[in-house]
């Protein structure tokens, strides 16, 4: 039985918190946080190479979460718990003693069809690389990926991916 358990400032449910210690024994895990479905070391995002708005952005969204079962069509603005993620941000910011200043980050959204055909091993394996690398080149701080099975002709699955990067 999976804990339920959800530890915001981590990013994790305390059962994922334990694979992530087994999986990574030699990482601090007070200065990292996992932000994509990986949960390795070369995808943690480290806290250490941010300034502290872009810190606090990381730990905001960690509770980033779908609202809506028709995520892979609908407008990512709407799809998100963006508010909660902003109350979070202004409350971090108030209990660090930070005075947030207006700012600004990139927010990409890919939304692909995926065919019958696609062997799912590889676009995986594809994925996990790409991610590894964006997050080593930095500023890499949520990584969201959804896919929606249609199983009504012609099948196609639908994929929704967002990134959120600093500027």
């Amino acid at each position: 039985m999976k804990l339920q358990a959800f530890k915001p400032e981590l990013g994790l449910f305390i059962a994922d918190f334990i694979q992530v210690i087994e999986q990574n024994p030699n990482t601090n895990l007070n200065n990292h946080l996992v932000v994509s479905p990986y949960n390795e070391e070369p995808h943690l995002l480290d806290l250490r190479t941010l300034d502290t708005p872009n810190q606090l952005l990381a730990k905001a969204l960690v509770g980033l979460t779908c609202l809506r079962d028709d995520y892979a069509t609908a407008s990512y603005v709407e799809i998100f718990n963006w508010s909660e993620v902003i109350d979070s941000l202004k409350e971090l910011s108030i209990n660090s003693g930070f005075d947030w200043k207006e700012t600004a980050f990139y927010i990409v959204v890919f939304r692909s069809r995926i065919p019958p055909t696609t062997v799912y091993s590889d676009l995986g394996i594809l994925d996990k690389a790409a991610h590894a690398e964006a997050t080593k080149s930095g500023g890499f701080l949520k990584y969201v990926n959804m896919i929606l099975s249609t199983f009504s002709p012609p099948s196609t699955d639908l994929e929704l991916k967002v990134l959120v990067w600093v500027t």
